[in-house]
């Protein structure tokens, strides 16, 4: 029973195809496992979905820069009285924070495009969301729930984008909050039914509709 398989964290920080590398059977027998599940059709989905869903939360570039600045702020006082307890060679630069901040705007387009070479994938496409009230419910996109409480996802999240691969389905689950019902989809979708599976061709745009129960009460 297969619970978790790690390798080599630090690969996916690499310029190069790491995915190619990962995948490549001759390297190793962790190699071999991980490109065997991805020539079954649906881990393959399944893994590029998730991958999309955390670089549009908590790996995007603009929660990232948020996490670097909010770290650098914190030590920041420390820095002089630390490096003045010990001579060292290559001590914390100022510029080694623009660096970084840098490497988080360019990355996520980078691993976008290292999938796309990687599973002859043409293009992503935009995914944007949007609910009839703000209160009365959210989308659940595969993995991850587009609300507040979901790391990377902002205070007020809708209107939401996402990015996501050409070809390769989306499911979106209608999550209504106490006191409204799911009525239907909107958009590029329709329908009454709360989840529903989209194969996407071009950029969407999509809404949950949601109606107050008249009955309700607090």
């Amino acid at each position: 029973k297969w619970r978790m398989s790690v390798q080599d964290f630090e690969a996916s920080l690499s310029s190069q195809n790491w995915l190619e590398y990962l995948s490549d059977t001759g390297r190793s027998d962790n190699n071999a496992v991980f490109a065997n599940l991805l020539e079954n059709e649906s881990f393959k989905q399944r893994f590029l979905n998730r991958f999309s869903d955390i670089l549009n939360t908590v790996y995007s570039s603009e929660h990232f820069t948020s996490v670097i600045n909010e770290t650098f702020n914190e030590i920041e006082p420390y820095l002089s009285e630390d490096a003045n307890r010990a001579d060292r060679d290559d001590f914390y630069e100022a510029e080694e924070k623009t660096d970084i901040l840098n490497w988080a705007n360019n990355r996520p387009q980078e691993q976008r495009d290292i999938i796309k070479n990687q599973f002859n994938i043409s293009k992503t496409i935009d995914l944007d969301l949007d609910v009839s009230y703000y209160n009365g419910g959210f989308v659940k996109v595969n993995t991850i729930d587009v609300r507040s409480s979901t790391p990377g996802v902002s205070e007020k999240p809708y209107p939401w984008s996402g990015v996501y691969f050409d070809n390769i389905p989306i499911t979106l689950e209608a999550k209504a909050l106490p006191g409204y019902t799911f009525s239907h989809w909107s958009g590029d979708a329709t329908g009454s039914d709360k989840i529903i599976t989209i194969t996407p061709t071009n950029d969407l745009q999509i809404k949950a509709n949601f109606t107050a129960d008249s009955d309700f009460s607090h």
